[in-house]
C-alpha cells in the first residue's frame, strides 16, 4: 500500500509501527527485529500514536506502518518487505519481484490483508509450524 505521506517528525533510522494488543503481530515484529538489530525502531501503535499524530488510527489498525527516515511512509506487504529484504536473499528476491510487478505487488498486498483480518487464525497456524 503505497503512502508517501510525510511525517514532520524525523527519526535517525526508520520506524515499524504495529499494533501492540496483537500477540501474533508482536511475535513476528520480534523476528524481523531479529533480523534487523537495532538498524529499525519499532513501535506499538498506542506509542506511536504521539509521535505521528498525522497517521489516523485505523491506518495502524489495518497495516504495519513504516516511516522511513526522511519522514515518508509505506504500509503492509511493501513495509515488511523494506524492512527485511536488506537481511534476507530469498526476501531481497521477493521483494524485487514486488517492485517489479503490478500482479506481484497485487498479490503480496493481498495476501497482507489476508493475513491481518484473520490473525487468529494465523497465529493459531504460527505456533503448530
Amino acid at each position: 500500500m503505497k503512502q508517501e505521506d510525510q511525517s514532520p517528525l524525523r527519526f535517525d533510522k526508520p520506524v515499524m509501527v504495529y499494533d501492540g494488543d496483537c500477540g501474533f503481530c508482536g511475535k513476528w515484529i520480534g523476528r524481523w527485529r531479529g533480523m534487523t538489530g537495532d538498524l529499525v525502531e519499532y513501535l506499538p501503535s498506542a506509542e506511536a500514536a504521539r509521535f505521528f499524530p498525522e497517521i489516523p488510527p485505523s491506518e495502524f489498525e489495518r497495516a504495519v506502518q513504516l516511516i522511513r527516515s526522511d519522514g515518508s511512509r509505506c504500509s503492509g506487504a511493501e513495509a515488511v518487505l523494506e524492512v527485511t529484504a536488506p537481511h534476507s536473499r530469498f526476501v531481497r528476491l521477493i521483494s524485487l519481484a514486488y517492485r517489479r510487478s503490478a500482479i506481484t505487488r497485487a498479490f503480496f498486498e493481498a495476501s497482507y490483508r489476508l493475513v491481518a483480518e484473520h490473525r487468529a487464525f494465523f497465529s493459531f497456524l504460527t505456533k503448530k509450524l
